[in-house]
């Protein structure tokens, strides 16, 4: 049942142009941030040569990005799972999941997994463009798996 519910959220977020352009503003934003790092990379890279310790790539164009990215998400996930809990007040089936002989929980956990699906295509975004970069630059996954960096900037 809980796939179900999750699965549910999906689509009814799918069929509506307010994620898909959610969506679309999203990843403008982070691929210019990420385009505007790797740049300022690209114009750095000369002086960082003469450095003994200079900062990296992780430090120059991904630690920005991530924290970009955190600072989105802290406001999309609200208004996701907020759009969730209206839609179903709207359309009156609020009331058929509470009245239905399942718990709580399983509701509760199904809308959750559902959200979280939601926000995987960002996710997957950041991590096709950290690999795409990882192919050309060296980068530290030790400093990227975690997110190590996010609270440092």
């Amino acid at each position: 049942m809980i796939r179900v519910i999750a699965r549910q959220e999906v689509i009814a977020a799918l069929r509506s142009p307010v994620a898909w352009v959610m969506y679309a503003a999203l990843q403008f934003i982070l691929a210019w941030q990420f385009l505007a790092g790797l740049e300022t990379y690209l114009q750095l890279q000369p002086r960082l040569k003469l450095m003994v310790n200079p900062p990296g790539v992780n430090e120059i164009v991904i630690a920005p990005v991530m924290a970009m990215a955190g600072m989105l998400l802290l406001f999309v996930a609200p208004l996701i799972t907020m759009r969730t809990i209206a839609d179903e007040r709207r359309a009156r089936t609020l009331v058929l999941y509470l009245k239905a002989p399942i718990r709580p929980g399983t509701v509760i956990l199904g809308k959750f997994l559902g959200c979280v699906a939601q926000l995987l295509p960002i996710i997957v975004s950041l991590a096709f463009m950290f690999a795409v970069l990882a192919l050309t630059a060296p980068v530290d996954g030790g400093q990227l798996a975690p997110g190590a960096r996010i609270a440092r900037r």
